[in-house]
């Protein structure tokens, strides 16, 4: 049962078609009879109420999960995650949500995903409502507890982190030195604590000759290191 809750969680908190996501019919049935889910539309029962920043959202948006998460970053992130006990996780760039919930999802109960970013969206996705539909899929995710929204840029939010973290995942801006940077601003961080570093869209803007692979290929050659790529998804071996 605790798995069907992760799957539901990963998706937002709810779906028209549980089986579709691996649910059994009998584990849909006891998820209900114990209040767990709503019956119509398979939902998720509010537990307790939200804290900071969740409560200033008294009207939650509806779930919207716009984003750009492949199925091989969720592949390797579940690996990663599952295999090395991962307790704690820094997203850089979290957008609207859809990875943010997928890793948070596979966190214990204690666990604790810092999701950084302005969520004022790139130049020409700029939306006023970013930010409030991030705390609203949150919410209706049932993750409240574990999500801890961190609303600065990545290089700020480097300067003054100071908790333990064993993953941490690069997704905000893609151009060859904002990639450059948060590896520059995050790595001394990683290094403290032996933390997992990756991130994702490794192939992204052939026209441009991959910025995130000249990123990666400049910082590496600076840092003496190498890094080994699973498609679109990146992670630096040490």
């Amino acid at each position: 049962m605790k798995k069907a809750i992760q799957l539901l969680q990963s998706v937002g908190g709810q779906s028209q078609d549980l089986q579709d996501l691996g649910i059994p019919e009998e584990t849909i049935k006891v998820l209900i009879e114990k209040g767990i889910i709503e019956p119509l539309g398979y939902r998720l029962k509010k537990t307790s109420p939200p804290t900071f920043p969740y409560s200033l959202i008294s009207d939650p948006l509806p779930l919207f999960l716009h984003g750009w998460f492949s199925a091989a970053c969720r592949e390797r992130l579940q690996t990663l995650i599952e295999k090395h006990n991962v307790q704690t996780i820094v997203e850089l760039g979290s957008w609207l949500g859809q990875s943010t919930l997928f890793m948070a999802s596979l966190l214990p109960e204690r666990g604790r995903l810092y999701a950084v970013d302005h969520w004022e969206g790139p130049e020409n996705l700029q939306t006023p409502c970013v930010y409030k539909q991030f705390l609203s899929n949150v919410i209706h995710a049932q993750l409240t507890h574990k999500i801890v929204p961190l609303r600065t840029t990545t290089q700020e939010a480097s300067k003054d982190f100071e908790s333990r973290v064993d993953l941490i995942y690069i997704d905000a801006c893609h151009e060859e030195e904002a990639v450059y940077q948060d590896l520059k601003d995050w790595f001394p961080i990683a290094k403290k604590w032996g933390s997992l570093l990756c991130g994702d869209d490794f192939y992204w803007k052939k026209e441009k000759g991959y910025p995130v692979q000249k990123a990666l290929n400049r910082f590496c050659r600076e840092e003496n290191l190498t890094y080994v790529n699973t498609d679109v998804f990146w992670e630096i071996i040490r």
